[in-house]
Order: C-alpha cells, then structure tokens, then sequence
C-alpha cells in the first residue's frame, strides 16, 4: 500500500492560523470568544444578532495575530479624514433610510422582492442588494422603483429628482 504525503490546502492552512491566533488569546479573551461563537450559531437569534457575534470573533483572533506579529493594522475608517468618515456615515444613513422606505412600500402594497424586480426589470437579487444595503441604487433604477411603486423618487430618496415615467431624468 502506497501512502502520498499531502500538502495542507489554503483551507487547513487558514483553521491553522485561526486556531494560532485563538490559542495565543488569554483565558478571557478565550472565553469572549466561545460565549460569541455560540451566539454566532444560535439559530433562534437574528441575522444581524449572529453578523454582529462573527466580526467580534474576527476582531478579537485579528488582534490576537497583531499582538503576535507585532503589526497592527489600519481599519478604513481609521485611514480617512474627518471629512471622509462624516461623509462614509452620511452615506450609510442614507443607505438605510432607504432601504427602510423601500421595505416599507412594498409591505403597504404587498410586493415580493421577485414582484418589484419584474415590474422595475431588475434581477430580484439586485432588489436583495438593495434591501441589505450591499449596494446603492443608480439613478435610473431610483426612478423605475419609484414609477413601479406609484410614487414619487423623493419618497424613496429625498433630495433627487424625479423621473418621468420611463424612469428617465433622475439627477
């Protein structure tokens, strides 16, 4: 019987790093995480519940593999300027504000995200996108969501322009 030796796959490679990165924790830091994974797979807790339990595991094993490494690295957030972050967080308020409206017309009229996405021609993963905020609406899709909703672009996102009913003419 022949034995090959394998080499370790990216995916061994990277349990490895985060296994280092764990055990190089403290016992509290040990215990955070633990206390956080377990949030991270309760089904009965919300998406944003568990998202929010992962990037604190990510956190805690990143600084764990910075105090290792001696290399600590630069967050966006901490290499923009004032007048950048203040924009970032203007832009995600607007962003959310959206969505929330968005979610909220198509509650009112009873349309699935497929619903909106034919009447709109859009794909209705572009409708998800929106509604998660993984993406921000080009204007002439503002102005096809606002015509398929029967409302005006303002009440979807105040300060555009509204279109005309093929959507065209969003600023």
């Amino acid at each position: 019987m022949v034995h090959s030796m394998q080499t370790p796959s990216e995916a061994d490679l990277g349990v490895s790093a985060v296994l280092d990165a764990f055990l190089s924790l403290n016992k509290s830091e040990q215990e955070a995480v633990r206390a956080k994974v377990k949030t991270a797979i309760d089904p009965s807790l919300s998406d944003e519940q568990r998202r929010e339990a992962e990037r604190a595991i990510r956190a805690a094993l990143q600084k764990a593999r910075e105090r290792r490494s001696g290399v600590r690295r630069l967050s966006i957030e901490e290499r923009l300027s004032a007048p950048q972050r203040s924009r970032r967080e203007e832009m995600a308020q607007e962003e959310a504000q959206f969505a929330e409206r968005l979610s909220r017309l198509m509650a009112e009229r009873q349309l699935t995200q497929a619903e909106l996405a034919r009447r709109t021609g859009i794909g209705q993963s572009a409708v998800s996108m929106l509604l998660s905020r993984r993406c921000r609406p080009q204007p002439r899709t503002l102005g096809k969501m606002a015509h398929a909703l029967g409302v005006p672009v303002e009440d979807l996102w105040p300060g555009k322009v509204g279109p005309g009913p093929s959507g065209e003419g969003v600023a």
